[in-house]
């Protein structure tokens, strides 16, 4: 019978069970929920199997967060959430049209593979509404716990379009610039790629939002679990780039300080994890 509880009916039960002395704990809680905050574990809690439920089951755990919320900003005692998705201002390059660029293949001309390359490995791939937060994008990498820390960016210089610093817009699926200027050739000299290697023609650039991933995990886990997020999205990255016929070079190190301070980011905040350099 308890097989065919829900996580909120089988926690209820438990916690009767634990109230009448049935059931006593052993030590202490799990130290990885030990500085949550009551949103963010209720969120974990409608959200950790979700696509693991019936429709059913996930529909009602769903609609029991969306209560608890709804209480929370009644009592006015709600922190939103940091966005989970940048939205930078600027001229923008779309890349909506390649969004299913993994299922019929890319194109020969290297603009049009970069563009194809920020849909590929950031942009969203599927749509799931979760009030009352709105629309949730699943993109290709998975994200521990929906948070998805990491940011992109693309370093490009003159061609179809003007050298500058691109941010990818994961709702909107486009390329951001940023800020102007060529500044691939000051990224290459602060990275360093074993057996040495040619100014690329592009250089991405994975990032950590740091708050996004605290906001949910206030503990030292978070570190881990950001990390591991970054490499989930690093591996996606290098596996479209040779898909789409491009040849990445991941950077083995990077000068931190001036990589941060040619992206405009402060490491407090948001920090460099990865560069990858992209030859045609």
């Amino acid at each position: 019978a308890l097989c065919d509880l829900g996580w909120f009916e089988a926690r209820g039960l438990f916690g009767q069970l634990a109230e009448r002395g049935v059931l006593v704990r052993a030590g202490k809680a799990p130290a990885a929920r030990a500085g949550w905050q009551r949103d963010a574990l209720q969120l974990h809690d409608a959200t950790a199997d979700f696509v693991f439920e019936s429709t059913a089951q996930a529909a009602d755990n769903q609609a029991r967060w969306v209560e608890a919320q709804r209480a929370r900003e009644r009592a006015g005692d709600d922190e939103p959430p940091p966005s989970l998705y940048a939205q930078p201002r600027g001229p923008r390059i779309s890349c909506a049209e390649h969004a299913d660029v993994l299922r019929r293949g890319g194109t020969a001309d290297v603009p049009s593979r970069l563009r194809e390359l920020a849909a590929a490995a950031f942009a969203r791939q599927r749509e799931v509404d979760f009030p009352p937060w709105g629309m949730h994008y699943l993109r290709t990498s998975p994200s521990l716990g929906m948070r998805h820390p990491v940011e992109g960016y693309f370093v490009l210089g003159d061609g179809d379009q003007p050298a500058g610093l691109y941010q990818v817009d994961v709702c909107e699926p486009s390329l951001v610039r940023v800020a102007d200027g060529d500044r691939r050739g000051a990224l290459h000299g602060a990275c360093s790629f074993a057996g040495g290697a040619d100014p690329a023609a592009c250089y991405v650039v994975l990032t950590i939002d740091w708050q996004r991933v605290m906001w949910k995990y206030r503990h030292a886990r978070y570190y881990a679990m950001a990390l591991q997020d970054a490499g989930h999205l690093r591996a996606t990255l290098l596996l479209c780039a040779a898909l789409l016929g491009l040849a990445p070079r991941l950077a083995d190190d990077m000068i931190d300080a001036e990589v941060e301070a040619l992206l405009g980011r402060d490491a407090l905040c948001e920090w460099p994890a990865a560069v990858v350099a992209l030859y045609p």
